[in-house]
Parts: C-alpha cells; structure tokens; sequence
C-alpha cells in the first residue's frame, strides 16, 4: 500500500490489472465484477485516488470476452487498455 501511495502522490495514475491476475476467460460476468472490485477498491484506499483504467492480464478482453467491457463501465471505469490489435 505505501508503494501505490508514493506512485500517486508522485502524479501518477493508477490503474487495475484485477486481483487474482486471472485472464478474464477464466471468470464469469460475476467473478469478474468481483475481482475487479476487490482490486479497485484495495488501490483506492491505498492511493487515495481513484482508479479509472484497466488492462486485462494477457490483453484477454477478446471477441469472447467483450462482456467485460459492459463490467468495467459499471464498475466506473472510464477506459480500458487491454485489446491488443493484431
């Protein structure tokens, strides 16, 4: 926690990369929103700013996965960096 909060405190964004750093086909819609709460929630309190982006582990928001886009909008995040374009 005292790391993330030297990085914020220093102007820097922080982001999420989930908790578990479990590719987003391993989790349902649920599991995921809860992963990606219990991350959100740990580097908010520990920065003491709030978190707006995203990237999956292994960029694995994919065509099969695209639901996880609609979770992390709920979530209130505002971007997403975890489509690799190739």
């Amino acid at each position: 926690p005292r790391l993330v909060k030297d990085i914020a405190a220093a102007g820097h964004e922080i982001g999420s990369h989930g908790w578990d750093h479990q590719r987003v086909h391993r989790f349902t819609r649920a599991t995921f929103a809860a992963d990606l709460r219990r991350s959100k929630d740990a580097l908010e309190q520990a920065s003491g700013t709030p978190v707006a982006g995203y990237r999956a582990p292994t960029f694995s928001v994919v065509r099969e996965t695209a639901w996880a886009v609609d979770v992390l909008a709920e979530a209130g995040l505002r971007y997403d960096s975890s489509v690799f374009p190739v």
